[in-house]
């Protein structure tokens, strides 16, 4: 249409009949083949040697992109593995010498759709550890900052830092397949820790009853 209109228009009558009839022409055989694609389509799910390819694999890929992009990792997540077994089931199906299998066309989808599961698994593995990376940064930044501040003295004694925040992102990296992606933010936020622990200043008189009580 945008090609069009960059053309020199004639407005007589003849022009416009024939310009229609070219347009229905030219619109009639794409929608042709879209109907020729759906009822290829539906043939191959009505066709009983076939395997049953349930109708929420096609557009998947799609909706765990958006959570991703919506940063909800864990609807992300459980839809990738629900999908990922889905897919595997099926091409397994497929390996087995039965009666029912793929055709050629639905073969190429899941096999599509697998690859685009594991990329997808793979960008959402590497937003949660660099997402964990910049937060414990970020934690032993503060503490250096707290530590030099001249009101640090008045300050209370709490320290920003614990174990139990970035947990359901830990649990995360490890049903994605990145236990040791998960297993160096924990440790890290661990050292944080302890280092925030050692260096805080004293609570009471005795320094081994403080170490007690950061340690508990």
């Amino acid at each position: 249409a945008s090609s069009q209109s960059s053309l020199d228009e004639d407005y007589s009558p003849s022009v416009k009949v024939h310009r229609s009839r070219r347009q229905s022409e030219v619109d009639m055989p794409s929608t042709s083949s879209s109907t020729r694609l759906n009822d290829a389509a539906e043939n191959d799910n009505e066709n009983p040697s076939l395997i049953e390819i349930p109708p929420w694999l096609s557009d998947v890929t799609e909706e765990i992109s958006d959570f991703i992009n919506a940063c909800r990792f864990t609807e992300a997540t459980e839809l990738t593995l629900k999908a990922k077994a889905e897919v595997a089931e099926i091409l397994n199906q497929h390996d087995k010498l039965t009666d029912r299998r793929l055709s050629k066309k639905q073969l190429t989808s899941m096999q599509r759709i697998l690859i685009e599961i594991e990329t997808l698994t793979a960008l959402m593995g590497d937003r949660l550890s660099e997402t964990l990376r910049r937060k414990n940064e970020a934690l032993k930044q503060a503490c250096k900052r707290e530590r030099t501040d001249p009101a640090y003295e008045l300050l209370p004694v709490l320290s920003p830092i614990c174990i139990n925040d970035d947990s359901i992102a830990l649990q995360l990296l490890v049903k994605l397949g990145r236990p040791k992606d998960a297993a160096v933010a924990y440790s890290n936020r661990r050292s944080l820790q302890l280092s925030e622990s050692l260096n805080e200043r004293p609570i009471s008189g005795s320094a081994s009853f403080d170490l007690v009580i950061y340690a508990s």
